[in-house]
């Protein structure tokens, strides 16, 4: 088990490609954009990795431009750019996702309902006072 869980919710801005290791291992990665938490921050870019089994199923389930909600872990990756130097980037190992609007034959998960908390009781509706509540020691 892992305590390395997240979720992140954010818009493909490149649509998941697939790829095969020379194991035939199926990889699909995309890139997804995360508002700014902060009002003039730019918003982050994220890749998003799929390994196994569901990731050829990826593509069909996002699209460039789908809003959409990640579950997996996150790891950190040393990249070097062609300046020589290095960078570390952050990267995410999608193990569910989820999609809040679609593009064409996606599926769109509606939100919640949200309850409404029930009033609090009224005196009548009290268990009447027990004859042991006197005898608390502290």
């Amino acid at each position: 088990m892992s305590l390395n869980s997240c979720i992140v919710a954010g818009t493909v801005v490149r649509s998941p490609q697939v790829r095969h290791t020379q194991d035939n291992l199926a990889i699909t990665e995309m890139l997804i954009t995360i508002p700014a938490l902060r009002e003039g921050e730019s918003p982050g870019v994220l890749k998003a990795v799929q390994m196994g089994k569901h990731a050829p199923e990826l593509p069909r389930k996002a699209r460039e431009g789908d809003s959409i909600i990640l579950e997996g872990s996150l790891r950190m990756n040393m990249v070097q750019l062609q300046s020589g130097t290095k960078e570390k980037r952050a990267e995410l190992r999608i193990v569910r996702i989820h999609s809040v609007s679609a593009g064409e034959g996606g599926e769109i998960i509606p939100a919640p309902s949200k309850k409404q908390p029930s009033p609090p009781p009224n005196s009548s509706q009290l268990p009447p006072p027990s004859e042991f509540d006197e005898d608390i020691p502290f």
